[in-house]
């Protein structure tokens, strides 16, 4: 019992010293998380489309038709609508696990208007299915104006916050940027926008 008598007020003064310490440490400085964000718009946009021969059906009075007629009476009525046969990629590594033979395409659309054009096209055979929006890649330039961005909303917070306690925002102590390398391409979307955001940890000195 004398023991723990002895040791009460040891404790006691070790307790009012780590709150002695963390009070002087957020009075020095102080940490703020910067923000900043931009919206993209697509460029052009990439349809998936797959060609398949078409089967005879007596019943229907529909004919065989070889999946070599099928693409030239696409690329054909792709062409009247402005589009290069080179505009149509093949997609190499996929493959039809159906008894009916079938190739799958990608055609790369640079008019974004005509896209409700290209799915009202009717080709025997051929069905036009997921799309994608394709955007530029920002790059580095644009990231780095993202960062300083997101830093200048960090220094922004921080003015504030050090005005309602009366002091003052001095030099930068520390950047912890966690969202380097975030923003330099943007991956195809089935939206015509995307918005790539930037966070930043900013710890300030604060001044009296």
């Amino acid at each position: 019992m004398k023991n723990i008598k002895i040791l009460l007020p040891i404790l006691g003064f070790l307790c009012l010293n780590i709150v002695s310490v963390r009070a002087q440490s957020t009075d020095r400085f102080i940490r703020i998380v910067g923000n900043s964000k931009k919206e993209y718009s697509a460029v052009k946009a990439g349809i998936a489309v797959t060609v398949s021969e078409v089967q005879p059906n007596e019943y229907r009075q529909i004919k065989y038709k070889p999946i070599e007629v099928i693409h030239q009476e696409l690329t054909t009525a792709l062409g009247k609508m402005g589009y290069q046969p080179s505009d149509l990629i093949k997609d190499i590594h996929w493959g039809s696990f159906q008894s009916v033979r079938a190739e799958k395409y990608r055609l790369q659309v640079s008019d974004l208007s005509k896209l409700q054009d290209l799915y009202n096209l009717s080709v025997e055979g051929v069905k036009f299915g997921e799309l994608k929006y394709i955007f530029d890649a920002p790059g580095y330039e644009e990231e780095e104006k993202l960062a300083l961005a997101a830093i200048n909303d960090a220094e922004r917070k921080a003015k504030r916050l050090a005005a309602e306690m009366h002091k003052k925002v001095g030099k930068i102590l520390n950047i912890e940027d966690k969202s380097s390398g975030c923003c330099r391409e943007i991956e195809d979307s089935t939206q015509p926008k995307a918005i790539k955001s930037y966070k930043i940890n900013v710890t300030f000195e604060l001044l009296d």
